[in-house]
């Protein structure tokens, strides 16, 4: 009876060490799976800050650039020409944005 007991006891680390080898397999593939995830989902996110980014800027230059037209044409007016001379530090600050 002793012998049957040391059988099934090797036996049973035999699966044992098994059983922990394959959960070592799978812990490892969740590992990589989780690292993936949370890559596909950082690029996911960036890729939406970017164009909500985007879609700010757009909405801030068309809400500037007809005030930009009227402070310009205000000032071409008040110095008296027309569009042929125009101050250089009005290209100079068009240019800056």
């Amino acid at each position: 009876m002793y012998v049957h007991r040391h059988v099934c006891v090797h036996a049973y680390s035999i699966f044992a060490c098994l059983a922990l080898f394959l959960f070592g397999q799978v812990k490892s593939d969740l590992v990589k799976e989780v690292a993936y995830t949370r890559r596909k989902q950082h690029q996911a996110s960036l890729q939406y800050y970017c164009t909500l980014n985007a879609l700010q800027y757009r909405k801030r230059v068309a809400m500037l650039e007809p005030m930009l037209g009227y402070t310009q044409a205000q000032v071409l007016s008040s110095c008296g020409s027309t569009n042929s001379v125009r101050p250089h530090y009005l290209s100079v600050f068009k240019f800056s944005i």
